[in-house]
């Protein structure tokens, strides 16, 4: 199993899913088992969201875990690569470390704003 969190909106969620999971496992997993991560995607599907790993990893800094700065950090475009939904995610780094962003997912177009950003 592979733990890690996500940033969804302001707030910091844990997860928890298999090893040889996808990308796109990480929606469902957050829907079933997160009331506000359900309000949020509805019955939206992984397909209707782009998927942007981090080129460079973003660090979270161990005193202070502001979501807002770190989702300001992750929004640099020239740091983004758009990575397939069925990739899986052992793909998003050689080695996931806890204290790192590796992948943000924004909400499809006309939606409101609001970014996941996995920790691991």
């Amino acid at each position: 199993m592979v733990k890690f969190n996500v940033v969804l909106k302001p707030d910091l969620f844990p997860v928890m899913i298999s090893d040889d999971a996808q990308i796109n496992d990480v929606i469902q997993c957050l829907k079933s088992q997160i009331h506000t991560a359900r309000r949020i995607f509805g019955r939206s599907s992984f397909e209707q969201y782009n998927h942007c790993k981090l080129i460079k990893s973003v660090p979270i800094p161990r005193r202070s875990s502001k979501a807002a700065t770190i989702i300001q950090t992750c929004l640099d475009r020239d740091n983004l690569n758009t990575v397939s939904a069925h990739d899986g995610v052992d793909a998003l780094a050689q080695t996931l470390s806890n204290t790192h962003v590796y992948l943000m997912i924004p909400p499809p177009k006309g939606e409101l704003l609001a970014y996941l950003l996995i920790i691991d």
